[in-house]
């Protein structure tokens, strides 16, 4: 049998202190500057080791990067609505409508844009203008006629 006082001493800076022994803390928690960056160092340690990381993370954001250029290109170069929002000719409404939505998210002509250059910048509006007429082009084809 323990008395209370050597149970506070066994539990000192261990379950609600937020000491190491529980874990990681949830976003938003109460964690001092320096946890913080010893934790940041103890993944930099873990993740050293790791051949190749940096570059399979590089590869893959240049094949996002240059599958985006080919959908730009595939929109910009389209004439019909179907060919500019990426959808077969006897899509719904709601495949229409999904693939407008992920198109607007990946060309965005706002998004990055103190990155962009002036060209880039109007080439961005472009794909845009294309990517909204088409769906509403898409949108009145497909409305009921009275």
């Amino acid at each position: 049998d323990r008395d209370d006082g050597q149970a506070a001493d066994s539990g000192a800076g261990q379950g609600a202190g937020g000491g190491p022994a529980d874990g990681p803390q949830p976003p938003g928690s109460s964690t001092s500057p320096e946890e913080i960056l010893d934790e940041a160092a103890r993944h930099l340690r873990q993740n050293a080791g790791r051949p190749g990381a940096a570059a399979a993370a590089a590869a893959a954001a240049g094949a996002r990067r240059a599958g985006c250029a080919r959908e730009a290109e595939r929109i910009l170069g389209a004439t019909d609505p179907h060919g500019i929002l990426g959808i077969p000719r006897g899509a719904t409404i709601e495949q229409a409508r999904s693939s407008y939505k992920s198109l607007v998210k990946r060309h965005d002509a706002a998004r990055g844009i103190i990155h962009k250059s002036p060209p880039e910048r109007e080439k961005s509006n472009l794909i845009m203008a294309k990517i909204n007429c088409a769906f509403e082009a898409f949108k009145t084809a497909r409305a009921p006629r009275p």
